[in-house]
């Protein structure tokens, strides 16, 4: 509720902004697509991660 209170915005508000994935989700695919990048177009390794939706994160979307 602090954190509510800090940015003054409802529980509704705030989950319209930053969403509603649990934390450990969240840190899986924040921290497995930069590395899949970094795979790919620094180490030329292949990637799928980057190809398309994946069934590993199906949070993540993709917009071109």
């Amino acid at each position: 509720m602090r954190l509510l209170r800090k940015v003054g915005l409802s529980k509704k508000e705030l989950a319209g902004s930053v969403g509603t994935i649990p934390e450990k989700r969240a840190l899986a695919f924040q921290r497995a697509y930069p590395l899949a990048f970094f795979d790919r177009f620094l180490r030329g390794k292949k990637s799928p991660l980057l190809d398309g939706p994946t069934p590993r994160f199906p949070e993540v979307t993709y917009t071109r």
